[in-house]
């Protein structure tokens, strides 16, 4: 039977942090002199009305609840630190409304998207905002210097990974990629977007717990699989499954390197390949419908390429296990798996 994850209302940690952040002595300090002359109805109206606005939707939360995972998984005492979870979430946030810019999405998490609600510009602004405003709540987190210099440089360079990754999401099309080349390229899309927040989220856990170095590259490399397997079932959900329909016809609309195509490009014949290719680019120009094309993927793809995904992500499991033993945490953790797995695929 198939499950869903519950929609879950957002942390008061996030919109907490978003209420002080704004608050007149927090402006002051952040913007000095530069801030001290605007009224506060500007900023409410230009920044923290957009942010209010998508911070407050309901959402999934699942890399908040792994970090949490993390630190438990590395022997956390007390509890994970709630900037930590809250700085994933803002990070996952910004991404989640760039993205929707540039795919031209109409909605996201129930409600209209950002830019459909406030205009690109103001959209695009909130969204950049995010990536930043959590290098400076790492200073908020009460943990060493050395520890904070530490996420501070992972965070860093958990941007730049995902901006690789996003890149080629955007600029490469399969239309005009090589066959041969799709499925290493739709796996290193799938680490670098997905797989590199994942595995910050699970690292950040376990740093904040001061874990020992062979345990952080443990969680780092569970953390970074189980990203990519996720990006994998969330594009194979898009085309098999009726209530995700519109993502998928998305992803066919920009020609887009997802799994499904990976799967093909390993699996069907190359004269039927190139087939199904000369259709999506009949697609993405506007000369055919997209839901025949989605009907012929579905067909050629079928329910059965789901499986060297979960395969992945049992494997990656099973080695995690191995690193840190069984545990209240680990298992949870795979019960999340099981339940993400019905929900995306």
């Amino acid at each position: 039977m198939n499950q869903t994850i519950p929609s879950r209302p957002p942390t008061p940690a996030v919109l907490d942090l978003l209420e002080r952040h704004f608050a007149p002595q927090s402006l002051e300090r952040i913007l000095t002199r530069g801030g001290r002359a605007v009224p506060r109805t500007l900023w409410e109206r230009s920044l923290a009305a957009p942010l209010r606005d998508f911070l407050s939707r309901p959402g999934k939360e699942i890399r908040a609840r792994l970090v949490e995972t993390g630190y438990e998984l590395a022997g956390g005492r007390r509890s994970v630190p709630p900037a930590l979870a809250a700085m994933v979430e803002l990070l996952h946030a910004g991404s989640l409304i760039v993205d929707d810019i540039q795919d031209g999405s109409a909605e996201r998490r129930g409600r209209p998207t950002l830019h459909r609600r406030h205009g690109v510009p103001v959209a695009l602004t909130a969204g950049n905002y995010l990536y930043f405003w959590p290098l400076l709540l790492v200073q908020e987190v009460a943990l060493t210097d050395e520890a904070k210099l530490d996420i501070h440089r992972r965070v860093a360079e958990t941007l730049v990974r995902c901006h690789h990754g996003q890149a080629l999401d955007v600029a490469v099309r399969v239309t005009d990629l090589p066959r041969a080349d799709v499925p290493a390229v739709v796996d290193a899309a799938a680490r670098l977007k997905t797989g590199s927040l994942t595995a910050l989220c699970l690292w950040l856990g376990g740093r904040a717990a001061e874990a020992a170095p062979p345990s952080l590259d443990a969680l780092d490399k569970f953390g970074e699989e189980f990203g990519a397997c996720l990006q994998m079932l969330d594009d194979l959900g898009g085309l098999l499954s009726a209530r995700r329909r519109d993502k998928g016809h998305e992803d066919l609309l920009c020609a887009r390197l997802t799994w499904p195509w990976a799967w093909l490009a390993g699996h069907v014949p190359a004269a039927r390949y190139e087939r199904l290719r000369q259709r999506a680019r009949e697609v993405a120009r506007g000369a055919a419908e997209v839901e025949g094309l989605a009907a012929d993927l579905r067909a050629a793809v079928g329910r059965a390429s789901a499986a060297p995904v979960r395969r992945r992500l049992r494997k990656a499991m099973d080695a995690l296990r191995h690193q840190r033993g069984p545990s209240p945490a680990l298992a949870a953790l795979e019960r999340e798996a099981e339940r993400l797995e019905a929900m995306y695929a």
